[in-house]
Formats: structure tokens, sequence, C-alpha cells
């Protein structure tokens, strides 16, 4: 099940990186390129909650939702692009960084219903904390400018 989960979560970062690259002037993919984030339960459930109204294309965050009842934290182990970068780097720095952060595991609670009252009062702080978007956001910044030139 170990090798089945990181050949997923390569075949998922590698399918992240080729939209995150085709999102470019004339667009012409055909898949939506911003089907990761329509995937992302937390910008689904915030973006819902915030306009008080269901969006259709958040149906599959929402199946997402229902694959992680009886598989655990699927989106985040699987299928995630920031989940399998931080597996990546915790396995060649040899698991030195994992093991301070486990101290931090609970205040992850503490964020996430954070997020969710703001998301009551229609604040979209899920977009600085959100994983998908922190990604998003950091290769935009700090790897698409260098290999565009």
């Amino acid at each position: 099940m170990r090798t089945l989960r990181r050949f997923t979560q390569i075949l998922f970062f590698i399918f992240f990186i080729h939209l995150f690259f085709s999102a470019s002037y004339p667009l012409t993919s055909k898949i939506p390129i911003d089907l990761f984030l329509r995937a992302d339960p937390l910008i689904a459930i915030s973006s819902i909650v915030s306009s008080r109204a269901f969006i259709n294309k958040f149906t599959i965050a929402f199946i997402l939702v229902l694959l992680t009842i009886p598989l655990g934290k699927f989106f985040c182990g699987w299928v995630c692009p920031l989940g399998t970068a931080l597996d990546g780097v915790s396995y060649l720095t040899k698991n030195k960084i994992g093991k301070s952060i486990k101290k931090l595991q609970t205040l992850k609670y503490y964020i996430l219903i954070f997020l969710l009252i703001g998301v009551l009062f229609s604040s979209q702080l899920v977009w600085f904390l959100d994983p998908i978007a922190l990604l998003s956001r950091s290769l935009t910044l700090s790897v698409f400018p260098i290999v565009t030139l």
C-alpha cells in the first residue's frame, strides 16, 4: 500500500506541475487549470459557506471528503501536491524536520477553527493558508520566473 501511495503522490504532483505550466496565455488545455483548487475540500467549504450558496464546481471536493471517511487522510496523503513535496523534503532530510514539527500538531486544529469562524463572517483568510493556494503562489513567485526567464 505504501508503494501505491508514493506512486499516486508522484502522479498527482506531476499532473499538478503540468497544469501549473499549462496556465499561460493562450489557454489551450482541455482540463480545467484550477482542478486542484476545485478538489480542495478546505477551499470548497469556505467558498460555499461564505457565499451561502452551493457551487457545483466543488463537487469533486465533496467526493474526496467522502473518500476520507473510509481511507483516512486521503486528500493530504494521496492527492495534495504540497503533501507530496513535504513528504519528499522529509525523506531527503531523513525526517529531522518532521520530528520537530510534531510538537505543533495541535496548532493546525486551532488555525482551522479560526479560519472556519472567519468563513462564517465571509472572510476569505483560507486563501492565505490553504496548501494548494500556498504551493501555487510559491511556484508562481519563485519557480515560474526562473523557468520562463
